[in-house]
């Protein structure tokens, strides 16, 4: 005979209530809702805390690959086989990571004066080989061999050599001076 819910509803209220001793789990994790000092709050759920963590840290190794590998290529985006000197005057140094950049004034090929962006090592690097925020100066003379763009008439370049003319500092002429 099976009876309707409101009957086994009614049926389980007039038995007396009892406390049962709580049975261990079948899968040998203990008594439901309680820790024992062999395990672990992060193994309450069966899943250990490792394995939870691993994927995340595979996923973050993977991520990060992916970024170093996503970023650009130098002999991609200007001329590796090309270097054009120019000389003229510091506008402005931003040291940063990946990549610092130096702007300066200078003439192009048709003598007039331009606003050349020129790519730099990060600033971790340049800190390494003495380039620090006062290194350089806005209105510094220097000279610059640098690898020109691969976009027509876009000012910009990628930093070979410098040199300041009133001290005669220069960067790019010692082993390890490259932006590679």
């Amino acid at each position: 005979m099976q009876l309707h819910f409101t009957q086994r509803h009614r049926a389980a209220e007039s038995q007396p209530k009892t406390c049962a001793p709580a049975e261990p789990r079948p899968d040998g994790r203990g008594l439901p809702g309680v820790v024992n000092a062999r395990q672990s709050p992060a193994r309450q759920g069966g899943v250990p805390l490792r394995s939870k963590i691993l994927p995340l840290i595979i996923a973050s190794v993977f991520a990060l690959g992916m970024t170093a590998y996503a970023h650009h290529s130098l002999s991609a985006t200007y001329y590796p086989d090309k270097e054009v000197k120019l000389e003229g005057k510091i506008l402005d140094l931003a040291l940063r990571n990946p990549h610092s950049f130096l702007q300066i004034e200078a003439p192009d090929d048709s003598g007039v004066m331009q606003r050349w962006s020129l790519e730099w090592r990060g600033s971790g690097q340049l800190g390494q080989q003495g380039i620090k925020r006062d290194t350089l100066k806005v209105g510094d003379e220097v000279t610059i061999t640098m690898n020109p763009s691969r976009t027509p008439g876009d000012h910009r370049g990628v930093l070979k050599t410098l040199h300041r003319k009133s001290d005669g500092f220069g960067w790019g002429t010692n082993p390890g001076e490259s932006v590679d």
